[in-house]
């Protein structure tokens, strides 16, 4: 199983804990998710360090600098056993090489592999944040939401340590809109760093991208009550359901029940809700002696249709 999908696992888990009790478990639920960001980072620089090793591999070998049979040997190199001399003593590069050799080991430098190991002990935290922002710097502009993330996650940290490490903190308590900041946050940092594969694996996984799209709506619903209400008829239409004495909250339940079509009622919602503000904005357009009374109708659907087209756009 690749790393992206036990991820995943582990924020499922994360999310159902979260919706079974939203009030009583979101502080449990925000140190967890402190624990599941600094994993993923984690998770990605290693996963980066073996794609650069293996790509180098691929160039020297396909440059004739080295035989399949002298891995060995690099991973010797890798693991720091042996220097760089070293290593082209026993590839046995020739002078005539050096200046291809040496180009391919620059071009896919660092190729150590990555360790969260420093001496008997372990990197900080903001050192592996830092490391993460090294390698996406943000001189490339589509990586400034990464940085504007990461610098939360480590004020998040901060935070949490308080509640560990200060016993004059030990009650402080972690309201809903922080802790679904947190998790909106984390899915973020896992689109960030893993791109595409995370995004794939999450829509193969239906439970997963219901909560995922649940939580999103309930944090734009700490912004805006609208999406709130809106999110609250869906469970309402739904109806009650009879549950075991053993079961959980009516949310949870309702998602997990049958949770592909409980995606699609929600996005169904919104998309409708959408089309009739479009509908009566063109009724209105269409009238030939219009008040000021229609146009202020009119800025009010406008304004409704961007922040729904907003949060469908986000959560979906």
């Amino acid at each position: 199983m690749s790393r992206v999908s036990d991820l995943i696992d582990l924020i499922q888990n994360v999310n159902d804990f979260y919706l079974i009790n939203p009030l009583r478990n979101g502080r449990s639920v925000y140190i967890q998710v402190d624990d599941l960001c600094e994993l993923a980072m984690k998770s990605w620089l290693q996963v980066q360090a073996t794609t650069r090793q293996e790509r180098f591999l691929r160039a020297v070998l396909s440059a004739n600098l080295i035989k399949k049979g002298q891995r060995e040997e690099l991973d010797h190199y890798y693991n720091g056993v042996i220097d760089e001399a070293t290593l082209e003593a026993r590839l046995g590069i020739t002078v005539a090489q050096q200046t291809n050799w040496r180009t391919h080991l620059t071009a896919h430098q660092p190729l150590e592999n990555w360790s969260a190991n420093v001496g008997n002990g372990f990197k900080k935290f903001q050192t592996v944040i830092d490391e993460v922002k090294t390698a996406k710097p943000d001189s490339n502009p589509a990586n400034v939401p990464l940085h504007d993330t990461l610098d939360r996650i480590s004020d998040r940290r901060a935070n949490r340590n308080k509640f560990f490490h200060d016993q004059n903190q030990t009650g402080l308590t972690v309201d809903d809109e922080s802790c679904l900041y947190a998790l909106t946050d984390l899915y973020g940092l896992c689109g960030f760093l893993f791109g595409s594969d995370y995004h794939k694996r999450v829509e193969a996984k239906a439970v997963v991208r219901a909560q995922v799209v649940v939580i999103k709506l309930k944090w734009h619903g700490t912004q805006t009550g609208a999406v709130l209400n809106h999110y609250s008829d869906i469970l309402r239409l739904r109806g009650t359901i009879q549950l075991a004495y053993t079961a959980a909250a009516h949310e949870f339940c309702t998602l997990n029940e049958d949770a592909r079509n409980f995606y699609q009622r929600i996005k169904q919602h919104f998309d409708n809700e959408i089309i009739a503000r479009y509908n009566e904005v063109h009724r209105i357009e269409s009238l030939k002696n219009k008040t000021q009374s229609h146009v202020a109708k009119m800025n009010i659907l406008r304004a409704e249709i961007a922040m729904f087209e907003e949060v469908l756009k986000e959560c979906f």
